[in-house]
């Protein structure tokens, strides 16, 4: 009988998505898309658990079968992420000249990302001090408590080195593995790479402008 309910489940959800893409060939705005799925989403979370309960064998199953299209959207979007960093960030170097105001226009934008980064920062900190919030309270999943224990590690790893050896961890020692994402750091330093190539391309595109 669960196996049942769990396969009409799936077949409400295969109609929910299958009229979003009928709306996206009618040209509706992304925008309207977006909202139309969170609002159907909601409402069908919503029943689902009024039908079946919390803690339902349907509720379970039925979880596992749509993480395929949930969870398998995030992967996809994470396989892109790096690729899609690296080559926004050569593209931008192709498309630029040097001039005088190119140091200048650099130097503000990394101080612009420096700052709001430790506004937000400081702002997270005061708000935790000053109303004395915490995570003592929450109630965590297995999710939760697996992603708290790799942060943790992750803090652990970071207070263990030195700040120039943290400085030398943000470098691209191998590309390849930082496209991965399996370092804590790989983002930047596929930044870093990114720049690099982009640099090398201004000083070829100036010396040789012919192969530019």
């Amino acid at each position: 009988m669960n196996a049942f309910l769990t396969l009409i489940n799936i077949i409400v959800l295969v109609i929910f998505i299958v009229i979003l893409h009928m709306m996206a060939h009618k040209h509706i705005s992304f925008a309207k898309r977006v909202f139309t799925a969170l609002g159907i989403g909601i409402v069908f979370g919503v029943l689902l658990h009024l039908a079946y309960g919390t803690h339902s064998n349907v509720i379970t199953s039925t979880s596992d079968w749509f993480n395929i299209v949930g969870q398998g959207y995030v992967a996809l979007l994470q396989m892109i992420v790096m690729p899609l960093i690296f080559i926004s960030i050569v593209a931008a170097f192709t498309k630029i000249q040097i001039g005088e105001k190119f140091a200048k226009i650099g130097s503000l934008i990394f101080i612009f990302l420096i700052g709001t980064v430790t506004i937000a920062a400081i702002v997270g900190v005061v708000y935790a001090l000053v109303f004395g919030l915490d995570a003592s309270t929450i109630n965590l999943g297995n999710a939760e408590q697996a992603r708290g224990s790799e942060i943790a590690k992750q803090a652990k790893d970071l207070t263990a080195h030195t700040l120039p050896q943290q400085i030398l961890e943000l470098l691209p020692k191998n590309p390849f593995l930082d496209f991965t994402g399996q370092r804590a750091t790989s983002t930047i330093a596929v930044v870093i790479f990114a720049s690099f190539i982009g640099f090398a391309y201004l000083r070829v595109a100036r010396k040789q402008p012919d192969h530019g």
